[in-house]
């Protein structure tokens, strides 16, 4: 008769937290959603604000004329663009360097392991 009672207990437990998973489920999905929908808000605020930003500041400094918002935007928009062009390049340029400094060392190493093998 003990035996029966846990048994009853532990499936009572089991259906009790399947039905609370049922309940959370739409909850996470909701936090999801908002979740991804704030972040993808930021983003495209940010790819819009942050160029005209930029685009504005060198207007300011440089003899031309602000027209409008259009010439800001298409400024710093190729301002951000060249700067991720430049941080791709030059982390291209650390991995051909990494990559010659390891094949220099592969080689150091080869050469070293083929003179001990012929004095031996």
């Amino acid at each position: 008769e003990d035996l029966d009672a846990t048994e009853h207990a532990v499936i009572g437990e089991g259906e009790e937290s399947e039905d609370d998973d049922r309940k959370a489920t739409p909850c996470k999905w909701l936090v999801f959603v908002l979740i991804a929908w704030a972040s993808m808000t930021v983003l495209h605020i940010a790819c819009c604000i942050v160029p005209i930003i930029l685009g504005r500041r060198l207007l300011q400094v440089s003899p031309l004329p602000v027209l409008h918002d259009f010439n800001a935007f298409g400024l710093g928009y190729y301002l951000v663009w060249e700067a991720v062009l430049c941080v791709r390049y030059a982390i291209l340029h650390l991995h051909m360097v990494a990559d010659h400094r390891m094949w220099q060392e592969c080689k150091t190493g080869l050469v070293m392991g083929l003179k001990c093998a012929l004095i031996v």
